[in-house]
């Protein structure tokens, strides 16, 4: 009660806040609404959920000292037809007795708010202290080099095209000659968001891999194979420790870049927090029948941490003839004896959980091409997904995104894929949008998953879906 009084304080502050700064900022934003269609089960038009969003941007200059930014967005997302009939027409349904419901469903936060501060006492340098968005990597939408950047994905698509959230410190920009300094400080670790659905599937991955391993060491104890079959396995997750910052220090990532026979060139250094909590070890906790002397059932607590890591990257950019190309090189060092030794050990769990500090090498490289027709085509071969933190975790992959306007550029045909080169999973998505007006766009994108059937993508089949929206920027 008190945490939902407090934060409707904090909204009407911020409200107070935003209407006052209105009079003398820049307002922008984007109202829209879309509807997802699941493709995979039954009663697929009682499954179809439909959101709101309403993102505001307010930003003004300070005189010739520099800028600030206020950024709010707010969501209310995965209500079905029924459900958001029943709360506006029918006073007699659950949701409309009570707001609980819609509570859990409106996403509410502080984007970016920031303050940009240019060359501070005539030093050669901009300071930008506050929550913003950092990207040190140079992929297009996916980089081995964000150490500290979470992604904020209520929604599969969100996860593809790797959406992230804006983190808090202080952002230092120095201009020696030719060269480019650029390092971020950041205050406290901001942790990876999933929508309920996407959190679901991790956990049921990761429960079965546990579970499965722990029933393959009871056989191993000498257990008959019947008996474990039915043995019932409950997996707990332990809240995870502090981050102990005194001990690691805060995050941090620096990258100086200089331009090299016309290529950018950037050296990379960072350390930080791993933004997804990882497993570190568990324990199978049997409880015994008194009566036969053997387990009923089993109980495993799983202890989980945020990884500290480091990372040392090279950047390169530029273009080969009318064809631009990127590339990112990085070696990984992830903190000593983080991960108990039996987790890499453990040939019961599927490889990709056999977590260890072994020190490991991730990259990229991608190249982009417009034709004279108009058609942009982009692909990247990556060794490394941002959420792919360990060694054994670790998969090859090829992306692929190309579009075209048509009719004066009011309608826009794109197509974006992926493929594991590692596992045979891909993820495609076609998307078309047309611009009714300055401002207001009809789109409409399908988001779907396979694969083989050990591949980490197919796992999210269920989840695909057809989505149709509108948006309105101003």
């Amino acid at each position: 009660m008190m945490k939902r009084f407090a934060r409707s304080i904090l909204v009407c502050l911020l409200i107070l806040s935003f209407s006052t700064l209105t009079w003398a900022a820049q307002v922008t934003g984007e109202f829209g609404s879309e509807l997802r269609i699941p493709t995979k089960g039954d009663d697929k038009f009682d499954n179809t959920v439909g959101s709101l969003l309403l993102n505001i941007d307010l930003q003004e200059e300070i005189g010739e000292y520099g800028n600030w930014k206020l950024g709010l967005d707010t969501r209310f997302y995965d209500n079905t037809l029924d459900q958001l009939g029943d709360y506006i027409f029918d006073i007699n349904s659950a949701t409309a007795n009570t707001t609980d419901e819609i509570d859990s469903q409106l996403d509410f936060k502080l984007d970016e708010a920031y303050a940009t501060f240019l060359s501070p006492f005539e030093l050669n340098i901009d300071v930008t202290v506050g929550r913003q968005y950092i990207t040190y990597g140079v992929g297009d939408g996916v980089s081995t080099l964000n150490l500290c950047t979470p992604n904020y994905a209520l929604y599969l698509d969100d996860l593809a095209r790797n959406q992230s959230r804006a983190l808090d410190g202080l952002r230092i920009k120095w201009y020696p000659g030719d060269y480019q300094v650029d390092l971020f400080l950041q205050s406290r670790m901001t942790p990876t968001y999933l929508g309920s659905s996407l959190e679901s599937v991790y956990q049921t991955m990761a429960n079965g891999a546990i579970i499965n391993s722990t029933k393959q060491g009871l056989k191993a104890e000498g257990l008959p194979d019947q008996m474990v079959a039915g043995l019932p396995v409950n997996v707990v997750r332990m809240d995870p420790e502090p981050i102990d910052y005194g001990k690691d220090g805060p995050g941090l990532m620096m990258k100086a870049v200089g331009n090299i026979y016309n290529f950018d060139l950037g050296l990379n250094y960072q350390r930080g927090y791993v933004p997804t909590r990882l497993i570190t070890n568990y324990e199978p906790v049997p409880e015994i029948d008194g009566d036969t002397g053997m387990p009923k059932q089993i109980t495993v607590y799983l202890n989980e941490k945020y990884l500290f890591m480091q990372k040392i990257g090279l950047t390169v950019t530029g273009t080969v003839g009318d064809t631009s190309v990127w590339s990112e090189l990085t070696y990984n060092i992830p903190k000593e004896d983080f991960f108990a030794p039996e987790l890499a050990d453990n040939n019961a769990l599927p490889e990709e959980y056999r977590f260890s500090d072994e020190k490991y090498v991730t990259g990229l490289f991608g190249i982009d091409y417009f034709f004279k027709n108009g058609t942009y085509v982009n692909a990247q071969y990556i060794y490394g997904f941002p959420w792919e933190y360990t060694k054994s975790m670790l998969n090859s992959y090829l992306t692929f995104d190309a579009y075209r306007f048509f009719l004066n550029d009011r309608i826009k045909a794109e197509a974006k894929c992926a493929y594991c080169l590692s596992d045979q999973g891909w993820f495609l998505s076609p998307e078309i949008s047309y611009q009714l007006r300055d401002g207001l766009n009809l789109w409409g994108k399908a988001n779907l998953l396979g694969g083989d059937d050990e591949s980490f993508l197919n796992n999210f089949e269920d989840l695909s879906q057809i989505v149709v929206g509108v948006t309105k920027t101003f």
